[in-house]
């Protein structure tokens, strides 16, 4: 087992809550920069590190995507 530097983190940082995201994040669900818009956060329970998903269907991603080019 190797041992990571990582401090404790609460059951509650594991948990997906909803974030405004005020900075550029990119989601791990999905593709491109979502900015000034809710999207999903929380702590990652192994590294610590916070992870972003936008939990969006893949219908509603097509739907933004053909309305950014038609």
């Amino acid at each position: 087992m190797v041992m990571r530097n990582v401090r404790y983190i609460p059951i509650s940082e594991t948990l997906w809550s909803a974030w405004y995201a005020w900075r550029p994040v990119f989601p791990i669900d999905d593709h491109g920069a979502f900015w000034l818009e809710e999207i999903w956060r929380r702590r990652h329970p192994e590294t610590g590190q916070h992870e972003h998903r936008s939990f969006r269907t893949e219908t509603a991603k097509l739907q933004e995507l053909t309305a950014r080019f038609f």
